[in-house]
């Protein structure tokens, strides 16, 4: 007897998804999870992981959620109590070896979803977090092409070619360098997107989300030379032009003040974790 089409496509479809649900199943929590508080005295933070193990130094619990649920500011996160930007955690995280070999299996954004994934689990069972996801309407950037003719950009911008899988060739790679008067950001086999999501939160865009209106579609490279601002305005000694400068002339991009929706998480529940 032979089976029509339709038949075997639908069999085919429930099939892929039966095993993505039974790979990201198992990601939603970490085998062994201790949190303590950090140190008056430590300075700094830390975000060290490996394949299997996470160590986390001297993170407030806003700066964990944001992690856990991809937001870019604080703006982006509502209803948190003040002790949870004032009071810092170090927590160590580890995956068993037969879960580490099936994140290790998983595509990239795969990859990054499961983990984001333990993160909200261990925020909900070690600090009792409750909320949910919604869109606000807030100021925000949008980032654009200075020009006006279709495509045009800057010398210092290059599309890269994408491989055989998609990704861009070479694969993806970002080095950063900063003091009083200089420094450089240079990315190769990034999307407008990820430029974006780079830029959001930095001083120069304030408490502000940046999102991609340059039209620019594929996988580029730059090397960005600027002066920075931490907070303070540039250096009286920098002889670089700021960030938002510095991408006009070199880049051909620019961030124009915008306003739309944006996601938030409102906490709807959250105490201070018991420490092990």
């Amino acid at each position: 007897m032979s089976v029509p089409v339709r038949v075997w496509q639908m069999v085919a479809v429930v099939c892929v998804l039966a095993a993505s649900l039974s790979a990201m199943a198992w990601s939603q929590t970490f085998d062994v999870v201790a949190i303590k508080p950090a140190s008056p005295e430590e300075s700094g933070a830390g975000w060290h992981r490996t394949n299997s193990v996470t160590k986390i130094s001297n993170y407030p619990l806003l700066e964990l959620l944001q992690q856990a649920y991809n937001l870019k500011v604080p703006s982006q996160v509502v209803g948190l109590p003040p002790w949870a930007d004032k009071d810092h955690f170090d927590l160590e995280a580890k995956y068993s070896s037969d879960d580490t070999k099936r994140m290790n299996a998983l595509p990239d954004e795969e990859q990054a979803a499961a983990y984001r994934a333990s993160l909200r689990a261990v925020l909900a069972d070690r600090f009792g977090l409750r909320g949910a996801l919604e869109s606000r309407r807030m100021p925000r950037f949008a980032l654009e092409r200075v020009s006006s003719v279709p495509g045009e950009v800057g010398s210092g911008l290059h599309l890269l070619p994408a491989g055989p899988d998609g990704r861009p060739a070479g694969g993806y790679s970002s080095r950063t360098s900063s003091s009083d008067a200089k420094a450089f950001m240079e990315v190769s086999g990034l999307t407008m997107t990820n430029l974006a999501d780079q830029l959001s939160g930095q001083y120069e865009t304030g408490d502000r989300i940046v999102v991609d209106h340059t039209g620019l579609t594929g996988f580029f490279k730059f090397h960005l030379d600027y002066a920075p601002d931490r907070g303070l305005g540039i250096s009286p000694e920098a002889t670089l032009p700021g960030l938002l400068d510095a991408m006009r002339q070199q880049l051909g991009l620019k961030l124009v003040k915008d306003e739309g929706d944006v996601p938030v998480f409102v906490v709807t529940a959250v105490r201070k974790p018991e420490f092990d």
